[in-house]
């Protein structure tokens, strides 16, 4: 599989979030962390782990102070966003696709010449 920066940027971000005892990160760090996941992503099942994370993270503080509910509507806010720029994503490819397809399944139409009888000039 070939390297590249953003690849080996999602691979760091993602084993720094996940580490757990004395190198686990801070909140911060956390939320950090994970918005720039988000910015790195372009699947919607990619966001989901995004997703999943953020609420594990939730879950994780039952009672956040006022510095960790801006910190959290920023993660949502950065997650909606998100996913909407995937969704329309998504349904500018498939309006591509089906786009793609008709004009490959249209057929050519012959003309419709018919006389004053309602007969083709070739049925005469």
């Amino acid at each position: 599989m070939p390297w590249n920066n953003k690849s080996l940027r999602l691979r760091a971000c993602r084993d720094l979030l996940h580490q757990r005892g004395i190198r686990e990160p801070s909140f911060d760090r956390k939320i950090s962390l994970i918005i720039e996941i988000i910015g790195l992503v372009w699947s919607p099942r990619n966001l989901s782990f995004c997703r999943a994370d953020a609420a594990k993270l939730h879950d994780a503080i039952p009672t956040p102070d006022v510095e960790q509910q801006k910190l959290f509507a920023l993660l949502d806010r950065r997650l909606e966003e998100r996913t909407e720029l995937v969704r329309n994503r998504i349904e500018r490819r498939e309006a591509k696709k089906t786009k793609k397809r008709r004009s490959q399944t249209s057929t050519p139409e012959t003309a419709g010449v018919t006389t004053s009888e309602g007969q083709t000039p070739w049925d005469i």
